[in-house]
């Protein structure tokens, strides 16, 4: 997987051995605000094995109506029910004769008898990832638009240097990408090398063109075009081409390089949208968890507090990550900035864990917080087969798009003062509550200057992505959507498009996270951007307002021992016969299984892992469920819980019978059953029945409805827990259900 975002520090000083200085590790998240990452739990990678069901398309046997002009053959395996294209085009448009460059694309004809004049062109994001090579995504749009095909095509295609459109391969940039490398800089500078005088060939301008030539070659007249993340700078930059071609524009998720020529926008590489998303999405998701939002008042708070305890305190210790490895860590602000809370395992581990974490460590407990630091740390940064995910074409089109507050045309150390200028002028609360010495550390780190920054300048006459004083076209809709938890392209980075697009419509989907046809919220998405080509508006948008049709659980406490835990709730009329101290020991027994569910789904591979503090657990992937196999896993320090635990893909329900070694006498079995978290399911509740000490007990652990009680979006300033320890726990704190969905998308 590759890490971090390609923002490094004002630390490359030594412009003529770049890559020599040491990094610190890189985030666990895109190595650029917008790159996509391949599914990396082993839950998604188990559920991805089985897309979507496809609807049955008619083999495209007989060609369109301009079909001479490309060359189309069976796909075979790959997309046995369409074909598949290819169109030559010259690499570099100012200098044809210099050489083309394959366009291939997978085509799948309408169900209707008669020729199309319309179809659906999509493209994937990254950049660098192939919609053609990826084993899900490409079914995946194929079931999205299948309800649009009885009159239209669909086009799904890979740009020029991804996928099976030549591919660029650098090597070793492609398997060593990690910005935690000391040779990211020379590694990429020798990517730029390698390409030559084509490094700034493959940016959004000649994609634009790229489409056209697909187009033209098709016969299609008009196209409604689909972009998340990266691929939503393709629609742009085509639209305000080729206008009277397009239908509509659905942009999911878009990465924006033309609102850098709009009125009033000021140009920003320094990713301030990021800081501020941080504390705001871990505010979210506290708020809108009844186990979390029960001990404190936001998450805000919390990552300030921690911000500035460990700018004048860093953390060393060492961590377990979610295989059991032991990490030596350094936690500083940067690191927690960058590292931390920026870790993509799919479902917002660190944020909704971070809040706890805080106040344990404010407690003197550092455990929690050295796991967290311990599962980001950084990896080798290998991105596998080129054809698949392209570091160099993600590179060559980023730095070709992006504008930078240093010149392009500018020497390599010209462009090292001018970055250098550029942040020595940041006011001191521009990335609050981080300081800008630890959003942008010294030395080296995740963090600005982009490598971009030793890519070769451009040459003369470079497609841009928007051209000069180009304007995006009235008469077309678009649709702009984005999720509230979007930590790779915030809102605010995305919402200025409408400013931009006269006709456009703007939906912003609580609790999804960044490309929202591919995320939780995907059940909300999907329709509204089906209608919404149907119909060229968006409908019935009120499900994006319904912050619990996904249920993201954060951690209300971490429990040193048993005693520090909430006790769970007594069923009255049940038979119990429990003790306060019986059900605090079944709250951090049940907090044991569910932690090693979801320690097991962020494991990047299969390794047995441990408990918070102490014990062992190994996961089973089976067709249905999901088994954990618990040895002596410890929650509290106190409590060690043995047995095995079942986890149900469909009914998102645990059903576990443990045996309990508690403190004192505090000993027994217990059976825990119940939906652990839910998607549209109102209540989520843990049941707990057995003994303890020889006594009945008949508990629950309950995420309250939010139908009882409102989600509270945030808050001024925290004050630490805020209700007494003696009222019933809610359970379900130990998961967030970002992974059960095998989508990736980016």
């Amino acid at each position: 997987m590759i890490k971090g975002r390609f923002f490094c520090s004002p630390a490359v000083l030594l412009v003529t051995t770049l890559g020599t200085i040491g990094v610190q590790a890189a985030p666990a998240v895109a190595a650029h605000p917008y790159q996509v990452i391949p599914p990396s739990s082993l839950l998604r990678q188990h559920l991805g094995l089985a897309p979507p069901p496809i609807h049955a398309l008619p083999s495209a046997k007989a060609s369109p109506s301009a079909a001479s002009r490309a060359h189309l053959f069976p796909c075979h395996e790959a997309a046995p029910d369409g074909r598949c294209g290819r169109v030559s085009v010259p690499l570099d448009r100012a200098h044809p004769s210099r050489g083309k460059i394959p366009i291939f694309f997978e085509y799948f004809r309408h169900r209707d008898p008669g020729p199309a004049r319309r179809a659906i062109l999509v493209t994937e994001g990254g950049p660098g990832s192939s919609i053609t090579q990826d084993g899900f995504i490409g079914p995946f749009y194929r079931d999205l638009f299948d309800p649009l095909l009885r009159k239209r095509d669909l086009i799904l295609l890979d740009q020029r240097g991804v996928g099976r459109s030549d591919a660029i391969d650098c090597e070793p940039l492609q398997h060593a990408s990690d910005l935690g490398s000391p040779h990211i800089y020379r590694n990429v500078r020798a990517c730029g090398k390698q390409l030559g005088r084509a490094a700034r060939l493959y940016g959004s301008g000649n994609v634009a063109l790229d489409i056209e030539a697909v187009r033209e070659a098709l016969g299609i007249a008009k196209l409604d075009l689909y972009g998340g993340s990266a691929a939503g700078q393709d629609v742009q930059s085509y639209a305000v081409r080729f206008p009277r071609h397009v239908r509509s524009a659905v942009l999911d998720s878009p990465f924006v390089a033309s609102n850098f020529d709009a009125p009033g926008s000021q140009l920003d590489d320094f990713s301030t949208d990021s800081a501020h998303a941080l504390p705001h999405v871990a505010d979210l998701l506290c708020a809108r968890s009844e186990s979390c939002s029960a001990e404190r008042a936001n998450a805000h708070g919390n990552v300030a507090w921690l911000a500035q305890r460990v700018r004048r305190h860093p953390l060393d210790g060492t961590g377990y990550d979610a295989q059991g490895t032991p990490h030596q860590v350094h936690v500083t602000e940067t690191f927690l900035a960058w590292t931390i809370l920026n870790a993509d395992d799919f479902g917002f581990t660190s944020l909704s864990e971070i809040g706890a974490a805080a106040d344990a460590l404010r407690a003197g407990d550092r455990v929690p917080l050295l796991r967290l630091a311990a599962e980001s740390d950084a990896s080798d940064g290998d991105a596998g087969d080129p054809t698949a995910f392209s570091v160099g074409d993600n590179f060559a089109r980023f730095c070709t798009d992006n504008r930078f507050s240093w010149d392009k045309n500018a020497p390599i150390a010209t462009r090292m003062r001018q970055w250098r200028h550029a942040r020595d002028a940041l006011e001191s609360g521009r990335f609050d509550p981080f300081s800008v010495d630890g959003w942008l550390a010294r030395p080296i780190s995740p963090v600005g200057p982009d490598p971009c920054i030793v890519w070769p300048a451009p040459k003369r006459h470079v497609p841009p992505p928007i051209p000069h004083g180009a304007k995006f076209p009235g008469r077309v809709p678009a649709l702009v959507l984005t999720g509230d938890l979007d930590l790779s392209l915030p809102p605010p980075d995305s919402k200025p498009l409408t400013r931009l697009w006269p006709h456009s419509d703007y939906v912003e989907i609580a609790n999804s996270g960044h490309h929202t046809a591919t995320n939780t919220r995907s059940d909300c998405a999907d329709p509204i951007i089906v209608h919404f080509i149907a119909k060229l508006r968006p409908g019935d948008t009120s499900c994006a307002r319904v912050a619990n049709a996904v249920s993201f659980p954060g951690v209300g406490r971490f429990a040193l021992i048993a005693d520090d835990a909430r006790p769970a709730a007594v069923n009255q009329g049940d038979g119990d016969h429990s003790t306060p101290a019986d059900r605090k020991v079944a709250t951090v027994a049940t907090a044991a299984i569910t932690d090693a569910f979801r320690r097991s789904f962020i494991q990047s591979e299969q390794a047995p892992g441990v408990g918070l503090r102490g014990g062992t657990f190994s996961i089973n992937f089976g067709d249905a469920k999901a088994t954990v196999q618990l040895a002596s896993a410890r929650f509290a320090k106190d409590v060690a819980v043995s047995g095995t635990a079942d986890y149900s893909y469909e009914s998102q329900a645990i059903d576990a019978t443990v045996t309990v070694d508690g403190p004192g006498s505090e000993d027994g079995t217990l059976h825990v059953t119940g939906v652990w978290f839910g998607f549209g399911v109102p209540n989520t509740v843990l049941q707990i029945r057995g003994s303890l000490c020889g006594r009945q007990v008949a508990l629950r652990c309950q995420r309250l409805s939010f139908a009882h009680q409102p989600f509270r979006e945030s808050r001024a300033s925290s004050s630490g827990r805020g209700v007494s320890g003696s009222e019933p726990a809610r359970c379900a704190e130990s998961l967030t259900g970002a992974w059960l969905l095998p989508r990736s998308g980016g």
